[in-house]
């Protein structure tokens, strides 16, 4: 693997040290077939869950808020 990143950096600079970064992750997969995709969504859901609470709490005091990538919160 680590020969085929050396003649791959060459053309695909930037996917090789991605690779390189995260090899051990990648072997780890073959090796356990586990994922992170649980604590994934888990942490999506938290992300979730903060913004609703963001839109009722400006909801209800009536701050004033910018608008974030074009989603106005009041």
């Amino acid at each position: 693997m680590k020969k085929w990143l050396v003649q791959a950096q060459v053309f695909y600079p930037k996917a090789a040290q991605t690779i390189r970064n995260h090899l051990e992750g990648i072997c780890n997969y073959f090796i356990s077939r586990t994922t992170s995709g649980v604590m994934e969504g888990i942490n999506n859901k938290a992300k979730l869950i903060m913004r609703q609470g963001f839109s009722s709490y400006v909801q209800i005091t009536g701050l004033k808020v910018p608008s974030v990538r074009g989603k106005n919160f009041n």
